[in-house]
Formats: structure tokens, C-alpha cells, sequence
């Protein structure tokens, strides 16, 4: 049979090939397997766009590049029936070459014309007819195989009204099929770097270490070293939340200090222990009482950032624990740093802030779209992937309750190429996605 003469001839083909050693190639028998359509699995339908569930790694599709989450948006399968009828609906039959030129093809009649663009009874002896007598309408061979090949396909492309289960069923499609799939990309890329960073809070990020910054330039920072547990409570006593004197304190020579000095109100202090650099704490007046004598201690004076030198800048930048960022960038803050005229009547002492805040974190003019590395459309793709795959593993668990936890949301970064971000930077992102959910978001 077929099989074991193609078996043959695929052996022969095979020792013909230009090897680089010699091989000897019998193959006895072939197996050929004919790929449904509807091994493929889908999943939406019924008023939803129509996607791909699940597919055979093996399978032509998958070959092709066509995996979960793409969608289906054209089907073109073959009509049973391949018998091509009259414009009256009677089955056009072959009567032979003719032996004569006493007909026409009656496409040249129609709007599309003959294949052959022939008139009149130019057709000659030996011309192939398809003819309905009923009718007197004639097909010259030509015509009769193109009209043939166009009518044996049926297009779908709305497969809305369908369950998921019959759109490709092995009732309405059968091989030879033409299947169109849409990959979840091509809705991407419309997609800015900036807007694909924000959808994923990169802009909580920036909004983070802008904060630093601006405690790190806006202040005049100097050390001293404490060895008095009664220097510590005063200190405690005189803080907000925010590490801000609200109350004068007097150092003294009894006090223990390196020299002696007044700290005035709204001083700001920080413990060089619990800095910011690799730290995710955030020191507060109570870590006061634990602390082990002695401890340097960092104070602060307000002083807006004038006539700003650029190394000064880039110290403060390393603090704010921003290092990625390019020298021209650098040069770019820098110059954000000087307020204009318009500024400094509006916003006063602050307008520094306010332009810095306006450059870095809002960029309108897209110089700071990026933290570390820009977020591209197959790393939300990727991420999006693991992290389904993760909520369908944990769907049958006891008391899941459908929210990404912390631990699934870290670990789909990774596995979506995402492994730039600091473990800080990763739990702002997840502060912001939480919402007060207080453990997970919804993947929406």
C-alpha cells in the first residue's frame, strides 16, 4: 500500500543524502497520523473572545510558536461537498474535451470573467467542458477549478456565539484547516515602556527613593557618637514617627557627647545602624531603647540644595540607594534640582522639591521611565503566565481563595526574566498591589 512504498522511497532518499559517514538507512514501514483540529483545546467562546487552553508540545501549532493564551481568530476548513453547481443550483457535470468550437464559457458573461479571458466561441477543438443542460451554462476547466478551490473553503472568524468545545468539533472542521492564531504580544506593543512600568508600579519605586533623596540633599548631615543611655531617651522623647525633633535638645559636655551642642526643632535624625543602603527597616523613635551604647548618631539640618554641586548629587543619589541611573541622567536632576522663577513664587522653600518631584517621579519628558532595566511587553507576558500556572496549581487546595500571595507574585518575576528589582523594591510593588488585602492581590 501507500505506506509501504512511501516507506521505500524515503529510505532510497536517505542513502542519496551527502552524508559524512556512511550510513546504511532501511526503513521497513511508516506510520502517518492525521492532526485534528479539535485536539486542540480552547477555552472563552460564548460571547468571549475564543483562546487556546492547552496543545500537544508535538503538535503543528506548537511548533509553529502557538501556545496557551493565544487567540484563535480565523478557521478556514474544506466543504464536504465538493461538487460545484450552476448559478441555479444544478450540479455542473464533465462532458469531455469537445471536438468542436460550438460553446462558450458562460463566466465570461459574469463579473469576474473567464479565467482564460477568452469571448465569443474562441474556445477550440479539445477545449475540457463542465455543463449544466438545463440550464445551457457551460464552464471551461479553468474556471471550473478555480470556482472549485474558492468554494471548498468555509472562513470563520466569530466564534462568539460558540461554546469553546465546538468551535474546531470534527463536526463542523475537518483537515485540511487553515487555523489563524493572535498572539497576546500583539496587544503589547501599543504599549509604551513607561506604561508597562506603571501597570506594574514602578512608579511606587521612584516615588520611594524620591522621598530618600530628598531627606538625603535637603539637609546638612553631620555625626556625632553617643555613649549616654539618658541622651537616648531625650531624643526619643523629642521625636515624631518621623524621626523630627519637635522639641529642642541641649547637649552638654555632661551628657557624654562628642562636644556640645543644640539640636533645634525640626532636626532631622536618623541611626547610621538602620541606614537605608540594603536596609528595608525604617528606624523609628522606639528602636531608641534597644540600641547597644555607643552609636553614632546622624542629625540634620534643613538646607535647600543652591548652587548644587554634581558629586554632592551622585552621594545622595547612592543613599537614596539609586544607582541606576546613566551620568547624563544625572546631569538632567541636577539641572531639575534649580527651580525657575515661576516656581519659587508659587511653591516657596519647597519648589526644589516640587521640580525634582515633577522630573523624576511624574517625567513628563520620559528620561526616568526606567528603574534598573526597562519592564518590556514578554516580561508582563511571562510574569502573567506564571502566575495563572500557580493559581490553577493551588486551585484545589484547602481554603484557597484566589488571591496571588507574596511569595507566588516574587517568584513569577523571576521566572518572567524580572530579577533586577532589590527585595526592597519588590515589596513595594507588592504594598501597592495588595491594597489592604493584607497577603494578596487578584489577578485581574
Amino acid at each position: 500500500g501507500f505506506a509501504s512504498t512511501f516507506a521505500s522511497r524515503f529510505a532510497e532518499a536517505c542513502s542519496l543524502q551527502p552524508l559524512a559517514i556512511q550510513a546504511h538507512v532501511d526503513v521497513e514501514s511508516m506510520q502517518m497520523v492525521v492532526e485534528e483540529p479539535a485536539e486542540i483545546e480552547l477555552s472563552g467562546g460564548r460571547g468571549e473572545p475564543v483562546f487556546v487552553a492547552s496543545l500537544s508540545e508535538a503538535s503543528l501549532p506548537a511548533r509553529a510558536g502557538v501556545c496557551e493564551g493565544f487567540e484563535l481568530i480565523r478557521c478556514e476548513h474544506q466543504k464536504l461537498s465538493k461538487l460545484l453547481p450552476c448559478p441555479a443550483g444544478h450540479t455542473l457535470s464533465f462532458t469531455g474535451t469537445s471536438t468542436g468550437s460550438d460553446w462558450t464559457c458562460s463566466a465570461r458573461q459574469e463579473e469576474c470573467g473567464c479565467v482564460q479571458g477568452k469571448a465569443g466561441f474562441a474556445l477550440a477543438k479539445g477545449g475540457r467542458r463542465f455543463r449544466c443542460a438545463t440550464c445551457d451554462y457551460n464552464l471551461c476547466a479553468e474556471c471550473h477549478r478555480a470556482r472549485s478551490e474558492a468554494a471548498r473553503w468555509l472562513v470563520d472568524e466569530d466564534f462568539r456565539a460558540l461554546r469553546p468545545e465546538q468551535v474546531l468539533s470534527r463536526e463542523r472542521v475537518q483537515a485540511p484547516a487553515r487555523l489563524v492564531f493572535r498572539s497576546p504580544l500583539n496587544r503589547l506593543p501599543n504599549l509604551s515602556e513607561r506604561q508597562l512600568g506603571e501597570s506594574l508600579g514602578v512608579r511606587r519605586i521612584k516615588e520611594m527613593h524620591f522621598r530618600r533623596l530628598v531627606v538625603e540633599i535637603g539637609h546638612a548631615w553631620k555625626k556625632i557618637e553617643v555613649t549616654n543611655r539618658d541622651v537616648l531617651h531625650r531624643f526619643q522623647q523629642a521625636c515624631d514617627e518621623e524621626l523630627v525633633l519637635n522639641n529642642e535638645v541641649l547637649l552638654g559636655d555632661e551628657d557624654e557627647v562628642e562636644e556640645a551642642l543644640t539640636l533645634p526643632v525640626g532636626t532631622k535624625l536618623r541611626l547610621s545602624q538602620i541606614h537605608y543602603e540594603g536596609s528595608t527597616k525604617k528606624s523609628k523613635p522606639s528602636d531608641f531603647g534597644n540600641l547597644v551604647l555607643p552609636i553614632v548618631l546622624e542629625w540634620g539640618r534643613k538646607r535647600p540644595p543652591r548652587d548644587f554641586p554634581l558629586p554632592r548629587l551622585r552621594r545622595g543619589l547612592r543613599a537614596a540607594g539609586i544607582f541606576w541611573l546613566s551620568s547624563k541622567q544625572e546631569e538632567l536632576l541636577l539641572g531639575a534640582i534649580e527651580p525657575t522663577e515661576d516656581e519659587l513664587d508659587r511653591y516657596g522653600e519647597t519648589a526644589w522639591e516640587m521640580s525634582l518631584a515633577e522630573a523624576f517621579v511624574m517625567d513628563t519628558e520620559g528620561h526616568f521611565v526606567n528603574v534598573g532595566q526597562p519592564v518590556k511587553a514578554h516580561h508582563v507576558l511571562a510574569v502573567t503566565k506564571a502566575l495563572q500556572a500557580r493559581l490553577r496549581d493551588r486551585e484545589h487546595e484547602d481554603g484557597f481563595d484566589g488571591l496571588v500571595s507574596r511569595s507566588d507574585f516574587k517568584a513569577a518575576l523571576h521566572l518572567g526574566g524580572i530579577m533586577w528589582f532589590t527585595p526592597e523594591q519588590v515589596d513595594v510593588l507588592l504594598d501597592a498591589m495588595d491594597a489592604g488585602r493584607g497577603g494578596g492581590f487578584l489577578l485581574t
